[in-house]
């Protein structure tokens, strides 16, 4: 007994194209052909379709299915690579499902902003667009254990009157009210924190030894802020800047 392309994809709950394209990237044999030109499937073509057609319902690419439909050795070794990709997708999927309950579940008065990095949930109704802003770049530049810091150290933080004034610190701003808002500012940096990122923004600090993660963030500095709060940023960091204690001279 033969089956024609329509036949065979009857018989296997699938569709015309879909064996075409096994065909295509050769995990299902070409069948012989009748004088008449129509393809002839058999028993074993079957076999070999509801065999690859399990496997994609287990997960599998089709990229893989070349390599594996031959052998049960390969099969299993595929198995248990997407076990663990799957794994791996669950976990991370139950961490999302937490920050939507987080975000779902909070007071709609002072709803945290639904763009934050992950882990940012319970910030400060003061954080702005120029903090959200910057949060997302720290996300790039910093890895998980710095973030967990820097998500800490804000949670429920609540802005101090400098930092409110360096929020809307005008572009032309005199000099009296620079000096006096940095020294105002690098007062609250100092005590906030010593980790590798300022405990309160908007003053990042960067240690660790990446020319590309200080040019991306100077740039984000720069889109976020006018003049006048460059102006203040740099004082800020000259004046929090470490001090090297010389010996006394014998």
């Amino acid at each position: 007994m033969s089956w024609s392309t329509s036949e065979l994809a009857g018989i296997a709950g699938t569709t015309v194209k879909t064996i075409r394209y096994y065909h295509h990237i050769g995990v299902l044999p070409e069948p012989a052909r009748a004088s008449n030109g129509y393809k002839q499937y058999q028993v074993a073509h079957l076999v070999t379709l509801l065999r690859v057609l399990r496997l994609k319902e287990l997960g599998l690419s089709a990229q893989s299915l070349h390599r594996i439909a031959g052998s049960d050795d390969a099969g299993w070794e595929a198995l248990k690579a997407l076990d663990a990709e799957l794994e791996e997708r669950i976990n991370r999927w139950s961490a999302v499902r937490e920050e939507l309950a987080g975000l779902l579940n909070a007071p709609r008065r002072g709803r945290p902003p639904v763009d934050l990095p992950a882990g940012m949930l319970g910030l400060s109704a003061s954080v702005n667009d120029a903090d959200r802003a910057l949060l997302l770049v720290y996300s790039r530049l910093f890895d998980d254990e710095t973030m967990v810091e820097v998500a800490t150290s804000l949670r429920d933080h609540t802005k101090t009157p400098s930092e409110l004034a360096f929020d809307s610190l005008s572009t032309d701003a005199d000099e009296s009210t620079k000096r006096q808002l940095a020294e105002d500012l690098a007062a609250v940096y100092s005590s906030a924190s010593t980790s590798t990122t300022a405990g309160v923004l908007p003053v990042p600090l960067i240690t660790q030894d990446s020319g590309t993660a200080k040019e991306v963030l100077g740039s984000a500095l720069a889109e976020v802020y006018n003049r006048a709060q460059l102006d203040v940023l740099e004082r800020v960091s000259v004046l929090c800047a470490p001090t090297t204690v010389h010996p006394a001279d014998p």
